[in-house]
């Protein structure tokens, strides 16, 4: 949860799920980029990212293009 906020995201809540724990947050598409492979390292491949779920620009994010 640290490092999703470090990347400037906003922590929405969490839940236990047996022996995982899901994190929901909101986080600029563009601190997300390289995300995946930051989260293989932190949890030595333990971590997965379920990118199925809608992903949604926010204004900021739109403003960049």
């Amino acid at each position: 949860m640290g490092d999703l906020s470090s990347r400037r995201g906003r922590i929405a809540g969490s839940e236990s799920r047996g022996h995982n724990v899901i994190v929901r947050a909101q986080v600029p598409f563009s601190e997300m980029l390289s995300y995946a492979t930051d989260l293989t390292s932190m949890t030595q491949g333990r971590a997965l990212i379920p990118w199925s779920s809608p992903l949604r620009l926010c204004p900021r994010d739109q403003a960049d293009k």
